[in-house]
């Protein structure tokens, strides 16, 4: 495996600004950062993620780690604020 492949593998969905569940730590989070290449803020690390805790025991905590994306675990969650359309809502513009 290429280690851009890695790397975007270990990141998975996360997006700067996105909203996810940590299903290990049983959190919601928002992505602040996402860095990847040499020169990032985990010396040892190809990647790094910098997130925001929204709920838990310490919300407003601001975490760096390179803990990869856990597909059976963790999900990606709505912005605060905007409610995801439900599989079966037609989309704008999607015929008739």
């Amino acid at each position: 495996m290429s280690a851009a492949r890695y790397v975007a593998e270990a990141i998975g969905p996360r997006r700067v600004g996105g909203v996810y569940r940590c299903g290990y730590r049983g959190i919601t989070y928002r992505v602040e950062e996402i860095h990847t290449g040499p020169g990032g803020p985990i010396p040892w690390s190809e990647w790094a993620i910098v997130e925001t805790d929204l709920d838990g025991p310490t919300p407003g905590r601001t975490r760096t780690h390179c803990t990869a994306w856990d597909p059976g675990a963790d999900t990606e969650r709505p912005d605060p604020g905007q409610r995801r359309s439900p599989p079966n809502e037609r989309q704008e513009g999607a015929g008739a």
